[in-house]
């Protein structure tokens, strides 16, 4: 028969299992922290890349449907906001912005030779450019000719944005970071990377907990056609005034650079890498703007460049 267990034995036996339940809880929080972690990472990571693909697309066609004697910079950097402009007449969030048609005004009426209109498109105004990229009609009804000659039309959706430009009608594509639907999972002193219309109340958050946006320029400063060494990575201060025939000669590439928040707050963690590149140093920017706890959180200096198509 078996022997019952004494008081001593049975208060050691539940001593021992809580210390194996303890040691169970502490690996279960763990994995279930890294898993969570890893969650936030891979959901951020996807949104990140759709945003970035959506940010790069829109340098690379700064400029698209605008006219080569527009005054207006099609790409405009605001350092002191810091906020990024693109002028376009082409926007990736509004499909039908990317119709064109070529049409050939030599006979009294238009005749279109090219069509890139979506079957139904409903178009009642319109640019038209002349062949060598210049203004014909910066505003006009949608096949009523601006005179004789060949020209490449783009629709002006006017009711769904007012110009941004000066000579003719474009859109006016803009990204700055606001606190603007910020989660709160994001360190104090971040926000969102939001793309805005220009003279609309459009914001689409684009990037989570961005604590820092960056504009260099690849900038042919002596006009030889060559980029050298001294003229990559140029903040603006560096190219001072300029009109906007001098950027589409002069801006061979443009570079972003993006500091952004990776996962949650663990105080435990102590950030030590360099939010560096190409000269360029975050590291007390952030420091200024999440304050002293900003090394709790895990950082991302993210840089691309974007050689914009359109300019010429």
């Amino acid at each position: 028969m078996r022997k019952a267990l004494t008081l001593l034995e049975l208060l050691v036996a539940i001593f021992a299992a809580t210390l194996v339940m303890s040691a169970v809880y502490v690996v279960y929080t763990n994995l279930l922290g890294t898993y969570t972690q890893e969650s936030s990472y891979q959901t951020s990571d996807i949104k990140r890349v759709l945003g970035l693909e959506i940010l790069r697309q829109d340098i690379e066609h700064a400029g698209l449907g605008v006219g080569i004697n527009e005054t207006a910079l099609p790409i405009e950097w605001n350092s002191t906001k810091a906020e990024l402009t693109l002028r376009s007449l082409y926007d990736i969030l509004d499909q039908k912005t990317s119709a064109w048609q070529i049409i050939d005004c030599s006979s009294s009426s238009a005749n279109i030779l090219v069509n890139k209109f979506f079957p139904g498109l409903s178009v009642t105004k319109a640019v038209y450019l002349s062949i060598n990229g210049t203004i014909k009609s910066g505003l006009a009804n949608y096949l009523t000719c601006p005179g004789n000659g060949t020209y490449i039309v783009y629709p002006a959706f006017i009711t769904a944005a007012p110009s941004a430009c000066f000579l003719q009608y474009c859109r006016g594509i803009t990204y700055q970071i606001l606190n603007v639907g910020v989660p709160d999972y994001c360190a104090n002193g971040t926000g969102e990377l939001v793309r805005g219309i220009k003279g609309t109340s459009q914001q689409d958050p684009i990037l989570d907990c961005v604590a820092d946006f960056d504009v260099r320029f690849d900038w042919d400063l002596n006009g030889d056609g060559i980029i050298e060494q001294n003229e990559k990575y140029l903040p603006i201060s560096k190219i001072g005034t300029l009109s906007a025939a001098e950027e589409r000669k002069r801006l061979k590439l443009v570079t972003v650079f993006v500091v952004v928040q990776q996962g949650k707050r663990n105080r435990k963690y102590k950030f030590v890498n360099q939010l560096k590149n190409n000269g360029v140093d975050f590291s007390n920017r952030v420091k200024a703007k999440v304050g002293k706890n900003w090394q709790q959180y895990d950082w991302r200096l993210i840089r691309f460049s974007v050689k914009p198509m359109d300019l010429m």
